[in-house]
């Protein structure tokens, strides 16, 4: 990543930071701010984002798939299939496409194809 884009994003986590002080209940700060983390693979910091994103508002299901994809990329394949499972309740195909993705890495290939 170049110096222009680290600092992009720093600005970009400084500015959401500043959001969720305005609006500490607002579950869409959480997950946008978990968005940049992840990119900066600031991943422990993502988490933590997204845990509060889905505390605040348990049936965000896009603060689920990220955080599903944020631990599948730590390798925390058990975590990142709950989080997936919790995502997919909203019928969205994306994340029935990342849970597939998922049951593959894991080695479920039976599993990935429902």
């Amino acid at each position: 990543m170049n110096s222009s884009g680290a600092a992009q994003k720093e600005e970009a986590v400084a500015a959401y930071r500043d959001w969720i002080k305005v609006d500490p209940q607002n579950a869409k700060a959480y997950v946008s701010l978990g968005n940049v983390l992840g990119k900066m693979n600031k991943n422990e910091e993502a988490v933590t984002a997204y845990e509060r994103a889905i505390e605040l508002d348990p049936q965000n299901a896009a603060g689920q798939n990220q955080l599903g994809s944020v631990l599948r990329e730590a390798k925390q394949f058990e975590a990142a299939k709950v989080a997936y499972e919790r995502a997919i309740r909203s019928q969205k195909s994306a994340y029935h496409f990342n849970l597939g993705l998922l049951l593959k890495d894991m080695g479920k290939n039976e599993k990935a194809r429902l």
